[in-house]
């Protein structure tokens, strides 16, 4: 007669094997990023709570959560990153909370006009180029969530595709919420500019930091349009299927 230590031990390792083959043997995601262990029970329990299947997250759809994360990081950067004498730190630390984008530049770099107006053109050019990213990534999303609204117009009924409107709507919101948040950023680049004529004339590199924010214009336009395309899909799912 087996011990039931032994016994148990046996169940335990049948059920792993059988989640390893399960693994193995699962459908490829097509696009979608692949979910983990931890993944497949958090889908399994809200399914169990809501009564649908959680919606699979998509490549571009994590892409998007991931870029409006790091565009949503503030500027100027970090101290540590530009911080190289303690005077510096003691006059920035010294500015009020809600001190200007060039208040806070301005006082790591007093010394210095052509540094503080190459520091504002570096920070427009990282953000700019992290737009045409998210420009590219959004541009899918959109396409995606038009695909699916499709597929679910001629369900009337709201509770039919709960899951896929939950999704819809909450990616209209990151998409949304990150084109006013640089539209807010791209207007103290504005100031930025307009403040560093007076304080710092020197004009090849005023130019090379207009050319600059007329690129983060041009990417801000692409960001523009495509909140308002998806603001159309979720206006038309709000609206419902006509009636013909």
């Amino acid at each position: 007669m087996e011990r039931p230590g032994r016994i148990i031990g046996w169940k335990i390792a049948s059920l792993l094997g059988a989640m390893a083959l399960a693994a193995c043997a699962q459908a490829p995601d097509f696009g979608y990023a692949q979910p983990s262990l931890l993944d497949r029970f958090a889908a399994t329990a809200s399914s169990t709570a809501i009564g649908e299947p959680a919606l699979p997250m998509t490549v571009p759809e994590t892409d998007l959560r991931g870029m409006a994360a790091n565009l949503a990081a503030s500027r100027p950067a970090p101290e540590s990153d530009r911080y190289f004498g303690l005077t510096n730190v003691i006059a920035a630390s010294a500015l009020a909370p809600g001190a200007s984008y060039y208040d806070r530049l301005r006082a790591r770099m007093p010394a210095s006009g052509e540094a503080l107006v190459n520091a504002i053109a570096a920070d427009v050019d990282a953000d700019t180029a992290a737009m045409e990213r998210f420009v590219e990534v959004s541009q899918a999303v959109v396409a995606a969530d038009a695909a699916r609204a499709r597929a679910i117009a001629p369900y009337a009924a709201p509770d039919v595709s709960a899951g896929v409107r939950a999704r819809i709507a909450e990616n209209g919101r990151l998409i949304d919420g990150t084109g006013n948040a640089l539209a807010a950023r791209f207007a103290a680049y504005r100031t930025a500019l307009d403040r560093a004529r007076r304080d710092a004339p020197a004009e090849e590199r005023l130019a090379t930091l207009e050319g600059a924010i007329a690129r983060m214009n041009a990417q801000l336009l692409l960001m523009d349009r495509n909140a308002l395309a998806h603001s159309v899909i979720v206006s038309d799912l709000k609206v419902g299927p006509t009636k013909g």
